[in-house]
């Protein structure tokens, strides 16, 4: 085996954000829209969120990834960003190397964005039909992406990682 090659890999998005207690409270109380004052590559975690980030650095401290060569790819969502950075110093592991790809990004929802499940239903009912009739897996919102066009630039994510790790190597 080439000594590039990904021998172990974790997946992970980040920790809880202030957009997912706004749209935990939005749906809970049957609202359409959520409400975060934030674009959604800017949202911040919560407390909870960098608690979270910080089990993750004291999972990792545990793994003992700090003696291996170790490469994150990240979102350029500030959430993403601020999850590894809290896990990183909490694990002590100091300058791995980074990459930051817009591919890792959150799927886009177009004309669905901040609507809640409730609101989806109630503002928006011939897409809603529509999502009902593809499914969800293939459902793409006009200005938005399918989980299948998200699933694409995971996988060319994935082709990058093997290729870069065997430059590395």
């Amino acid at each position: 085996m080439p000594s590039g090659t990904v021998t172990e890999l974790w997946l992970l998005r980040h920790g809880e954000s202030v957009a997912n207690v706004a749209a935990a409270r939005a749906t809970a109380a049957g609202a359409d829209h959520m409400q975060v004052e934030y674009r959604d590559a800017d949202v911040p975690l919560t407390k909870l969120g960098e608690r979270q980030s910080e089990a993750l650095g004291r999972e990792l401290a545990r793994q003992n990834v700090s003696g291996l060569p170790v490469t994150f790819w990240t979102s350029p969502y500030v959430g993403a960003r601020r999850t590894i950075s809290i896990a990183l110093g909490a694990a002590d592991v100091r300058s791995p190397n980074e990459h930051v790809d817009e591919r890792l990004r959150d799927n886009e929802m177009g004309i669905l964005e901040q609507l809640t499940p409730a609101g989806f239903e109630n503002l928006r009912p011939t897409e809603y039909a529509r999502r009902l009739r593809l499914g969800p897996y293939y459902h793409r919102p006009p200005g938005g992406e399918s989980f299948t066009d998200v699933l694409l630039r995971f996988r060319s994510v994935m082709t990058d990682v093997d290729r870069v790790e065997d430059q590395n190597g």
